[in-house]
């Protein structure tokens, strides 16, 4: 496959022009008239992440975080960012980031997280509705929950280390609001929405002190609510093209680690 058919299947779902001025998504790295056997998703870019692209063969890796944000002046060997990217030019691998724009778009990052924590009637957060762009969203459970009980299931189904949470200012929860990566911003829509417990990542201090007695905030990881990004970026791909080899990264790991 040609890359740049590639990445207009990804920009067919989330456009470029979806992204946050801030961001730097798109193709960072390569060639995208290069011919391309196989791709490899994950959340960063590290040096083993690279290192497994090398070795099944990779022509491309499709993270949700671009390697790079900010401008640099030299690439040398001093970072792990300068020595993925001497890696990937050195081995022909094309990188490419799907951040923000996925972030935004209607069917994007918290729609497929909402879909994973089985939230249902989700409604966009924070944005327009009438192009459905913006960020977060807001949904119910089937039925009403214990919220000790519903944290225990998301610490399970996301496979996260610890769940910092504020007061609980309600036992009981059905209305949920979410946002994945760093929502701390989105906290006063998620109280105007109704909700009573909302679950995103990167809160500061004051976060937990403005949500006493208005709504119950979880800090679930920043990692641990993007690493849906993989099966996300996986069936946008498929649905388009079956035969194309795309693989799921087994070494796209949480940078925090946890002592529990």
């Amino acid at each position: 496959m040609i890359l740049k058919d590639l990445i207009s299947i990804i920009e067919d779902f989330a456009p470029l022009s979806a992204q946050e001025k801030y961001d730097n998504a798109g193709l960072i790295v390569g060639d995208d008239n290069e011919d391309i056997d196989s791709a490899l998703l994950c959340v960063d870019i590290t040096e083993d992440v690279i290192d497994e692209a090398i070795r099944k063969g990779c022509g491309v890796i499709i993270a949700h975080h671009p390697i790079i944000f900010s401008p640099i002046k030299t690439i040398t060997n001093k970072s792990y960012i300068d020595r993925v990217i001497v890696k990937a030019i050195k081995n022909s691998i094309a990188l490419y980031a799907c951040h923000t724009n996925l972030d935004s778009v209607h069917g994007g990052m918290s729609w497929r997280l909402a879909e994973e924590l089985s939230i249902k009637n989700c409604q966009l957060l924070e944005g327009d509705i009438n192009s459905m762009r913006g960020f977060g969203i807001v949904g119910e459970l089937e039925c009403e929950m214990d919220v000790l009980e519903f944290l225990e299931t998301v610490k399970s189904t996301l496979n996260i280390g610890a769940i910092r949470y504020s007061d609980l200012c309600h036992t009981k929860i059905r209305k949920i609001a979410l946002c994945t990566g760093s929502g701390g911003s989105l906290q006063e829509s998620a109280i105007n929405s109704g909700a009573e417990l909302y679950l995103s990542a990167d809160f500061k201090y004051n976060n937990y002190l403005d949500a006493k007695s208005r709504i119950i905030i979880a800090d679930i990881g920043h990692f641990e609510s993007e690493y849906c990004v993989i099966d996300l970026l996986f069936d946008i791909i498929r649905k388009k093209i079956s035969t194309f080899v795309v693989h799921k990264s087994e070494e796209t790991k949480n940078p925090i680690n946890y002592l529990v």
